[in-house]
């Protein structure tokens, strides 16, 4: 598994990186299963801005954003659920699964 470390922005005493975890479609769009992001937890609080940073950094992935599910440590979480990230968390982006 490849992993790309990005900066969402500059570092400050409050930034800690984040492991994104990408599946399928979203894996595909950004080229890699796994993103480094430099976050601060006090300003990104929700699913959606974890996301907006990664449309920042991935613009492809807005052909997709809109039918995104997210997981923190392996639980789904909604998109405008109130989240506290902390040093080792997992975030997850899981596209919406096709098939029958």
């Amino acid at each position: 598994t490849s992993t790309v470390t990005r900066s969402s922005q500059p570092a400050t005493m409050g930034s800690m990186q984040l492991e994104v975890l990408l599946f399928a479609q979203s894996r595909e769009l950004v080229g890699t299963g796994s993103v480094q992001l430099a976050v601060d937890p006090a300003a990104i609080t929700t699913p959606s801005a974890v996301l907006r940073l990664l449309v920042n950094l991935y613009p492809k992935l807005e052909e997709i954003a809109s039918s995104l599910a997210f997981a923190l440590n392996e639980e789904y979480v909604d998109g405008d659920a109130t989240i506290s990230l902390k040093p080792g968390d997992k975030f997850a982006i899981i596209p919406p699964l096709s098939g029958g």
